[in-house]
């Protein structure tokens, strides 16, 4: 039973530090704990540093936040405090129409997206976060939360409580993966045409659409405006390059050192990507990864521009493939782009890096464009409507879905999740 907020009647998310009003040591402690993180990575976060940071000691530390892993879940979401009594006062003063809650609930997770400076740090986290399993338990515990409140939102709509949950998991994997795009693209990511079509899409799909708004969506520039179908502008000028094959031409020796590269990537981190795990992954001296590479960051450029390319490979033939399966490219695309939340994992352990190495960031950029035009085309191939705000949207959920996955798997069930992804994608089309 979720404990009743009185002011509002709905219930209030019951979690350890979530919601809470820190004290003010507690608070200090915190940022300079993300004074720590900026400056010298997670590598650098620990307790005697932050404790020297705040000007407390290590003992108040542990009396506040119990162990590094309890204060990194309460730096994760102190990130979000703010908006969250935001959301939760907006929701206790709301009237009763559950159009105005839905409505507040996406507004909030919009907002959210725009927090630059605060999903820095949370991306700088999430490796850790994904490969700690104390932490990752925590941190699944404040993902709930979250999608408690997405669940008190939609009370009072045409959905049903397995939908509500569905949708509440969708809306923050949304928020997420827009969080990353913001990042990532800034000017290529159209947040506010994306998060609009949201609010649209779901007030159709939970019954709260006023009479005569779908009519005016489709006048909208926010709205429907702009869906083609066949293809129309959005491809009247090609599809982007596919990229090349970083690995060609590249001696045997260079390729298994990739190998090697992004197996350690995959098991152990970015902080754990030494020449010396390389060597032993690869079973190849430690001399040839300094020869063929020379230094970390260009390894971590060979790993990054390899697993986009291995993605955008898988990417086209599933999407190709798809011009007959019974579930829209749009629609399916969170499931296929780029291999599921396994690969996203190998992504997200180098975003932090990515996030401050200009070159990179450009070629991710050039990537995301390119499965734009591919998720455009391929819906053009069936024959079915698409725009520039609805393929921006379907990033959104394919960035950020893996994230909610890799955090709560055993508390997740996908399927609901890309059935109600899919029902919204087809009410776009309806």
């Amino acid at each position: 039973m979720e404990p009743q907020d009185r002011a509002s009647g709905w219930g209030a998310p019951e979690r350890d530090i979530a919601l809470a009003e820190f004290a003010p040591t507690a608070q200090r402690i915190l940022d300079a704990a993300r004074r720590v993180l900026e400056r010298d990575g997670y590598s650098g976060l620990t307790l005697r540093r932050i404790g020297r940071e705040a000007g407390e000691t290590k003992s108040l530390i542990v009396y506040h936040f119990g162990d590094k892993d309890g204060l990194i879940a309460a730096l994760v979401d102190s990130l979000w405090h703010e908006e969250d009594m935001d959301l939760v006062r907006r929701l206790g003063d709301l009237p009763d129409a559950p159009a105005d809650r839905l409505r507040a609930l996406i507004d909030v997770h919009h907002a959210l997206a725009l927090e630059t400076p605060d999903y820095r740090v949370y991306f700088d986290l999430l490796p850790n976060l994904m490969r700690d399993a104390s932490a990752r338990r925590r941190h699944a515990q404040l993902n709930a939360s979250y999608r408690a409140m997405g669940v008190m939102a939609t009370a009072g709509t045409a959905l049903d409580d397995d939908e509500r949950q569905a949708l509440a998991c969708l809306l923050l994997a949304v928020g997420e993966g827009a969080g990353a795009l913001v990042l990532l693209d800034p000017e290529g990511f159209d947040h506010d045409a994306a998060f609009a079509l949201l609010q649209t899409l779901c007030a159709l799909r939970a019954g709260v659409l006023p009479a005569g708004a779908a009519g005016a969506a489709g006048a909208s520039p926010t709205g429907f405006a702009g869906a083609t179908v066949g293809g129309g502008a959005a491809l009247a000028g090609g599809l982007p390059p596919s990229m090349a094959d970083p690995t060609a031409g590249m001696a045997p020796v260079a390729r298994r050192l990739l190998e090697g590269a992004i197996k350690v990537l995959a098991r152990d981190g970015l902080e754990k990507l030494t020449f010396e795990a390389v060597a032993d992954a690869s079973g190849e001296p430690r001399s040839a990864t300094t020869y063929y590479f020379g230094e970390k960051r260009s390894l971590v450029a060979a790993a990054h521009d390899t697993l986009l390319y291995r993605a955008q490979q898988r990417t086209a033939r599933r999407l190709r493939a798809d011009a007959s399966a019974p579930r829209s490219p749009l629609a399916g695309a969170p499931s296929r782009i780029p291999g599921g939340p396994r690969a996203f994992r190998t992504m997200y352990e180098l975003l932090p890096a990515v996030l401050v190495d200009d070159d990179l960031c450009r070629r991710h950029v050039a990537f995301l464009a390119w499965l734009r035009a591919e998720l455009t085309a391929a819906a053009a191939r069936r024959g079915e409507p698409s725009s520039p705000a609805l393929v921006d949207l379907t990033l959104a959920v394919t960035y950020g879905l893996p994230i909610q996955l890799l955090q709560g798997s055993r508390s997740i069930a996908a399927e609901p999740v890309l059935e109600m992804w899919e029902s919204l994608v087809a009410g776009f089309g309806a």
